[in-house]
């Protein structure tokens, strides 16, 4: 989906109230830069399994769809509370990913009105209002 990909893997981590907070960032090892982000349990997990899951036999954890990976980038680019930016518009292949499930995800996230404005997508007739820009919480 990126024509210029990175060398660091982002992992979303899951933050639920009264839970320990996790240590987050970026870590460097010998295999490589991972960088690791706090996301609200409810965001995570918002979608229909299926929308936001590799099947289990594709991989041996977890590992978001392409769809998921970027309305999680765009709710990270929302929120006040990440230094994300939101992703850049020319190095992105939306047509690789598949539209009406990259709307379900939004619309599950609350970032419809957001994946609009960001990312120059068709509005989502169905969405409900959603976050904007810095708005996510």
């Amino acid at each position: 989906m990126l024509n210029n990909p990175v060398r660091t893997v982002t992992a979303v981590v899951p933050l639920d109230p009264g839970a320990p907070p996790p240590k987050l960032g970026r870590r460097d090892t010998r295999a490589g830069t991972f960088r690791f982000h706090g996301m609200p349990r409810r965001i995570v997990e918002a979608g229909a399994p299926d929308d936001r899951l590799e099947p289990e036999e594709t991989w041996e954890h977890a590992r978001a769809t392409p769809e998921k990976a970027l309305v999680d980038w765009l709710y990270l680019a929302a929120s006040p509370r990440s230094r994300r930016t939101p992703p850049p518009r020319g190095d992105l292949d939306l047509d690789l990913l598949d539209a009406p499930r990259l709307h379900r995800l939004a619309r599950a996230a609350g970032v419809t009105d957001y994946a609009t404005e960001a990312l120059g997508l068709p509005p989502d007739r169905r969405a409900t209002p959603a976050v904007g820009r810095r708005a996510a919480r």
